[in-house]
């Protein structure tokens, strides 16, 4: 097996933030939608042992004083609730005093959201009206990745939702191309580096040899190149973030201040 790149520090965050774009982002909506990816298709309901008890409803959220579409918030706090009310067991008959705890630490509840509903913003400014021919194949593309947990998202969601899913990934892929810009491709000095980190340490039974550089080389260049993306994405958030306040309107009506970095 091919070792991968390393992830830098800055990318260990990925997993958390990519899983929450069934809204559609980069730290949390936009990459992947729960259910959406690599693997079989999540059990359905009758086959889980322990079934999440509903998220509360109403809730609304503004950002820099702009309202935050339903349907992106509701993605968002769908995965966030599952994942929350599983790790403290949280029982029907015991879902609004569990809110508190849910709310305790605003920032780190919603901060994600809040970079991730900026860069949404940013590529409906920047991609008002998508190209058919290119939406159609990046469509494809994104299904044929998905397998299975795509028909699973559009039972879900239903085929209009999933259809501005689809949409919200689309402009992300097609923003995080003009952050990138026309960055420089990986040096042989940077490859080098790489492919050491990725074998370092390496233990192969006797007589047997590792893959060479020219063999990793493209795997390599591959990964630097994603995390150029991801690091490009981070820093447009970071940025985009600075004297941004959201305010978060609980279903008992209670208000959340997510104060700006």
């Amino acid at each position: 097996m091919v070792p991968s790149l390393p992830p830098s520090s800055r990318s260990r965050r990925a997993p958390r933030l990519t899983r929450r774009l069934a809204t559609g982002l980069l730290g949390g909506l936009l990459l992947v939608a729960p259910g959406c990816g690599d693997g079989p298709a999540p059990p359905a309901p009758a086959e889980m042992l322990w079934e999440t008890p509903e998220l509360p409803w109403p809730w609304a959220m503004e950002v820099g004083g702009r309202a935050v579409d339903e349907e992106v918030l509701r993605g968002f706090l769908d995965g966030e609730w599952a994942d929350y009310a599983a790790a403290e067991s949280v029982a029907a008959d015991g879902v609004m005093a569990a809110l508190d705890g849910f709310c305790a630490d605003p920032e780190a509840r919603f901060g994600f959201l809040v970079g991730d509903v900026l860069l949404l913003w940013e590529g409906e400014r920047r991609f008002p009206v998508l190209d058919k021919d290119e939406f159609d194949a990046f469509r494809s593309r994104m299904e044929a990745a998905a397998g299975s947990a795509m028909e699973a998202l559009r039972l879900r969601l239903g085929e209009e939702a999933l259809e501005r899913f689809v949409q919200r990934r689309f402009r992300l892929d097609r923003t995080l191309d003009e952050l990138v810009g026309e960055l420089a491709e990986p040096t042989e000095a940077e490859l080098l580096e790489a492919y050491r980190a990725a074998t370092d340490g390496i233990e192969l039974p006797e007589g047997a040899v590792g893959p060479t550089f020219e063999e990793m080389e493209p795997r390599l260049r591959r990964d630097l190149l994603r995390q150029r993306r991801v690091d490009a994405g981070f820093a447009w958030i970071a940025a985009a973030r600075e004297g941004v306040l959201a305010r978060v309107t609980r279903p008992d009506g209670r208000i959340l201040d997510v104060p700006a970095p």
